[in-house]
């Protein structure tokens, strides 16, 4: 499929995605962008070994964050800093922001609010957060 849509560049992320990314990219002489969004340390074994074997194949790598990216660094000691980059992950607040406050939503400083952001696809289980929020919510009267 690759080498029929010819792209590019190929763009990878998570550790599985990035390994096949990076041999499919070196098998068809195409850059590689793969991203981390983890904290390598806590690839296991398997996992830190095929990053280790495959990390030079990338052209660039993105870490979404300063932590993930030193992470990264302890692992590829070797790789130039100019082959990673960091695109900070979510949106960036200024310091003095004061935001939304609990109070402007009518609700008490001693509320427990429960929510999230991300894609509403079966893979981050919004089921299972409004499952347990609902069952947090019948238990405790401060819970939102």
């Amino acid at each position: 499929v690759i080498r029929k849509e010819n792209p590019d560049v190929i763009h990878a992320l998570l550790w599985a995605a990035n390994i096949a990314a990076r041999v499919c990219a070196f098998l068809l002489r195409k850059p590689v962008v793969t991203v981390y969004h983890n904290n390598v340390v806590q690839d296991g074994f398997v996992r830190g070994l095929l990053d280790r074997l495959t990390v030079h194949l990338s052209t660039k790598h993105i870490a979404v964050s300063d932590v993930v990216a030193q992470s990264f660094y302890a692992r590829a000691t070797w790789l130039p800093a100019s082959r990673v980059e960091v695109i900070p992950n979510g949106i960036a607040v200024p310091n003095d922001y004061t935001g939304l406050q609990k109070k402007d939503l009518g609700l008490q400083q001693d509320t427990f609010v429960i929510g999230a952001v991300g894609r509403f696809v079966a893979l981050k289980r919004f089921d299972l957060l409004l499952e347990v929020a609902a069952q947090c919510m019948a238990r405790q009267s401060r819970v939102r």
